[in-house]
């Protein structure tokens, strides 16, 4: 199935799509990027997931995009490849340019890819999956943890480690010793009766389903409380759950080969889920409302 993408304002065939070799997005993972999920042609929250973006770039110091044009292209390019259910990329990088300073002027690449969604299989969610704990230590105090870099080296390398445990996930800990979050996830965790997240101030990702996810269960009357989570409590949780747009909200039953809680599929997890796939379906509707002008 030859795919459409969209490059710098133009959409093409993707094997028409050419970037220079001295892209620094290639050169130094001079960039950031975002994931998005669509559900019958529906991005959910892909305004927050530009804004994100967007915001990103700025901390970059990288400039001249329009969220609604980002947003415009994100919807062209699902049309020109009739995807319905699909798996987005948005990626911009400073553009070209050698060497590591980034005075003077640059004009950025964007990219933007679609393709046919590979949901995660059923037993994710019914059985759970595993995760390890990975020894590669995540710096706190770094500003790339707060945003989507294209120098994505460490994740790489401890989602690596977890393949190779027989495990879907690798949960880091900061150079201090608490727990941030997966090598592709946030995570939530159920201790003593809590439901437990790692703050912002930790040198997490601040993720759009996390958000979205926190929402939900605060709509639901259950709280999130928001702050350090060390090593023992992460172990001796009676529930651990994952969240990303594409695995939206997945159970941890094993964690470095041990079960957790029960070894099964917790009750919050399960709730959050529901919750969150409820919420997608409320804003997909009241999207298609407004489409339609039924709805101001």
């Amino acid at each position: 199935m030859s795919l459409k993408v969209y490059l710098n304002g133009r959409i093409m065939p993707e094997e028409e799509a050419k970037i220079p070799i001295c892209d620094r997005g290639f050169l130094y993972g001079d960039g950031v990027f975002e994931t998005m999920r669509a559900y019958g042609g529906f991005v959910f929250r892909a305004a927050r997931h530009v804004e994100r973006l967007l915001r990103s770039l700025g901390a970059l110091g990288i400039t001249g995009l329009n969220a609604a044009e980002l947003e415009a292209a994100v919807g062209r390019l699902l049309e020109e490849n009739s995807l319905k259910d699909a798996y987005i990329r948005v990626t911009v990088s400073r553009g070209a340019g050698y060497g590591p300073g980034i005075a003077g002027s640059f004009e950025p690449t964007v990219a933007v890819c679609a393709r046919p969604l590979e949901p995660p299989p059923p037993e994710h969610y019914t059985a759970g999956v595993g995760a390890i704990v990975s020894t590669l230590r995540q710096n706190a105090d770094s500003p790339a943890n707060r945003f989507k870099s294209l120098n994505y080296l460490e994740n790489i390398l401890a989602k690596e480690q977890a393949r190779l445990s027989g495990a879907v996930e690798a949960i880091r800990l900061s150079t201090a010793g608490w727990v941030v979050e997966g090598a592709t996830s946030n995570l939530f965790i159920v201790s003593g009766g809590s439901i437990l997240t790692p703050s912002e101030g930790e040198g997490i990702l601040p993720g759009i389903t996390r958000s979205a996810v926190m929402e939900t269960l605060a709509e639901a009357g259950l709280s999130v409380l928001e702050g350090p989570i060390n090593e023992n409590e992460l172990r001796g949780a009676s529930e651990i759950f994952l969240t990303n747009s594409i695995l939206e909200v997945v159970p941890v039953t094993r964690l470095d080969g041990a079960p957790v809680g029960g070894g099964a599929p917790g009750p919050v997890a399960g709730q959050a889920l529901a919750l969150y796939r409820r919420k997608i379906e409320q804003e997909k509707s009241r999207h298609e409302l407004k489409r339609t002008g039924f709805l101001a």
